[in-house]
């Protein structure tokens, strides 16, 4: 993550506590008068504060793939439920007798299930790097199996969108970049795939950490 997506996902989470805080206060089932409202937005701003320094301090910020910063032009975009992955990853086992799920995938899979906000996402990033980077690179394999190009240049991402207006909270999903050239294969096999009209780094309310599949493994244990 680049400090940029930090203040990006700080910003997320303090605007999701004032619309919490407001929606509430609206509909009458709070009595939280101003002088608590303005409390409590002042220890959540402390907060975030303390764990975007936390995260700058780690060392681990920049291991981000495919940033805000990059060059989306010539990419297409799908949002899918990470609830929704294994059974597409089952599919492709079938597609390739070398794509193999076993035990320990699966636990690390079970493991970043349990990623319910950017904090998480970030924790999962930089200090259980193996789960995440293990749920990544299979997503990342399975990926290129589907397309039927081994050399296709994707993004794939889990990403986190922090909606104050969502009913069901932040949600855990798959963010996957395809070259346009290759996205119709998606579109004809994976229907519940959500295409996206522009690439999700463009909202401030989202968080994502990318796979880099130049990184040895070495590399990602240690970082």
């Amino acid at each position: 993550m680049t400090a940029k997506d930090l203040v990006y996902t700080t910003l997320g989470l303090v605007v999701g506590v004032i619309a919490g805080i407001l929606i509430i206060s609206l509909t009458g089932s709070s009595s939280l008068n101003e002088e608590t409202v303005r409390n409590i937005v002042a220890e959540e701003i402390t907060a975030s504060e303390a764990r975007l320094t936390a995260a700058l301090a780690s060392g681990n910020v920049e291991r981000t793939f495919g940033t805000r910063d990059a060059d989306l032009s010539d990419l297409d975009f799908f949002l899918v439920d990470y609830n929704q992955a294994m059974p597409w990853l089952e599919s492709i086992t079938e597609l390739d007798e070398e794509f193999v799920l076993d035990e320990s995938i699966e636990e690390q899979f079970g493991a970043v299930a349990t990623i319910d906000n950017s904090n998480d996402l970030i924790v999962y990033m930089t200090e259980q790097v193996s789960s995440a980077d293990g749920v990544l690179a299979t997503v990342y394999d399975a990926l290129l199996i589907d397309l039927g190009d081994p050399n296709a240049e994707v993004i794939v991402c889990l990403g986190i969108d922090n909606d104050p207006y969502s009913l069901t909270g932040p949600k855990l999903y798959l963010y996957l970049q395809v070259p346009q050239e290759l996205s119709e294969e998606l579109d004809d096999k994976q229907e519940g795939w959500e295409r996206l009209a522009a690439p999700k780094e463009e909202s401030p309310l989202w968080s994502a950490e990318c796979y880099d599949p130049e990184a040895t493994t070495d590399e990602d244990v240690s970082s």
